[in-house]
């Protein structure tokens, strides 16, 4: 069969339809229109979903690996819970070395209450001589003989010294801390107040007004209690209110524990006949304190926000550089 030839009219509409085709081609918005903008958006989120998926691919994630990708950020939460539990745990222990301070600190006052009435009282016809040189009756001629109320007076100005002097140190400490440093303070605190501790105990020959001032000089090595509030406000204060309240009510606890330890270690000690012992024994355990502030609790605690904004601070330039 022979094939007709188009005609010249037929040439000229498919010449005109391709050319409406081309018409009717749409076009990508160019310039700052808003279809533009969009249309870039979209080529930049196509870039970086492909980029996503080459990273994915690369560490042995295929395009449908979601499962395993919640698995990488499930690691990663996980590691993260686990920094800061271990945070936390680090805090928790700074935390218990700093109440043990603070319930030495009070328990000063208190462990020579179930002594102090056989150091003031007359001692029995019956006591031995062992027992006189280990501080039975020692004061009891000073103490009757006390002009300001005799021996019920006598009995409670061991105690008295030992609290004023507490509170004057512990009005003091904020001083002391911002001049040397908190932990140097806390140092000073438990080493000072184990000498004084030992002073009080050897003292019971310097007669009954000299023990009231070693009783004293105790209590001035007592005043770590503010300082231990500022290292809690410290360490949680990036942490919900009541949590931080919590934690700051944490010394309290531990001064109303000392009314308890303290006497019952008094108790305790004084069944080896040395009435003095309990003095002692508070000077081992102040020591053993000081021990734990120098191994465990930092110069100074603060938050990673006080360490961000101080290394800006240090990072910006200086008026007229």
């Amino acid at each position: 069969m022979s094939q007709v030839a188009p005609g010249p009219s037929e040439m000229e509409s498919g010449t005109a339809d391709s050319g409406k085709v081309e018409e009717e081609k749409p076009e990508l918005p160019t310039g700052n229109s808003a279809a533009a903008i969009r249309t870039k958006d979209m080529f930049a989120k196509l870039r970086k979903a492909q980029t996503y998926e080459f990273a994915l691919s690369s560490i042995g994630v295929d395009q449908d690996g979601k499962e395993k990708s919640e698995r990488v950020l499930a690691a990663g939460k996980l590691i993260a819970e686990h920094a800061q539990h271990a945070s936390e745990a680090s805090k928790e222990k700074i935390l218990r070395v700093l109440l043990l301070v603070v319930l030495l600190d009070s328990m000063g006052a208190f462990i020579m209450m179930p002594v102090t009435p056989r150091l003031y009282n007359y001692p029995p016809i019956s006591a031995t001589q062992e027992q006189l040189d280990n501080g039975l009756g020692v004061f009891a001629d000073e103490a009757h003989a006390y002009p300001l109320g005799g021996l019920p007076a006598a009995l409670q100005w061991g105690t008295i010294a030992t609290q004023l002097a507490q509170a004057i140190a512990s009005g003091l400490s904020g001083r002391l801390s911002g001049v040397i440093g908190r932990k140097n303070s806390l140092l000073i605190y438990t080493f000072g107040g184990a000498a004084a501790f030992v002073l009080a105990g050897i003292s019971k020959d310097w007669g009954m007004y000299a023990f009231w001032a070693m009783r004293a000089l105790i209590g001035l090595f007592a005043g770590s209690q503010p300082i231990v509030s500022s290292y809690i406000a410290d360490m949680w204060q990036d942490s919900p209110q009541d949590v931080r309240m919590k934690k700051q009510m944490r010394p309290t606890g531990a001064i109303l524990t000392s009314v308890l330890v303290g006497p019952l270690i008094g108790m305790l000690v004084v069944a080896s006949g040395i009435l003095m012992m309990p003095l002692f024994v508070g000077a081992g355990l102040e020591l053993l304190a000081g021990v734990c502030v120098l191994m465990f609790v930092p110069a100074n605690v603060g938050s990673k926000a006080d360490a961000y904004r101080k290394k800006t601070d240090e990072e910006a330039p200086k008026g007229g550089e």
